[in-house]
């Protein structure tokens, strides 16, 4: 199964108010949207969190993740933990490169406009700090 991963600010990044993060799968199904209240939250932490979640309630052997997020897929390849800039995120970065390890699960790169889930967040203007995949703010 492919799922795909999208994270999300509120007002800007990083965000007064908080963000979160949606799932799909390949089906077009909306698994998962998640809201968190969290003062000062980023977009590479919505991002992290997104993948860690998928992760964990849904990938099985085999699977792929496709996330938008070049920051993401270099936190769960570094080998140098030590040297990963959000070192409050350290401890999901390990659980990520752990399961991700585990289940043979392949992240991957793809840009946001073949991620069902970042074209749900825009459609929906719930990802209201990036902008649009025509270039205009949403």
């Amino acid at each position: 199964m492919k799922y795909f991963t999208d994270g999300f600010t509120l007002e800007k990044n990083p965000s007064p108010r908080g963000g979160g993060y949606t799932i799909f799968n390949e089906n077009n199904e909306l698994l998962k949207t998640q809201n968190i209240d969290k003062s000062g939250m980023t977009n590479n932490e919505a991002e992290i969190l997104g993948v860690f979640e998928c992760l964990k309630l849904y990938c099985k052997e085999g699977d792929i993740i496709s996330t938008d997020s070049m920051n993401t897929i270099a936190w769960v390849r570094t080998k140098k933990l030590g040297k990963v800039a959000r070192q409050d995120l350290l401890d999901i970065i390990i659980k990520c490169k752990k399961m991700i390890e585990d289940k043979k699960v392949n992240l991957i790169w793809e840009g946001r406009e073949y991620n069902l889930a970042g074209v749900y967040n825009e459609k929906n203007k719930i990802d209201t700090c990036d902008i649009g995949l025509f270039g205009k703010q949403i």
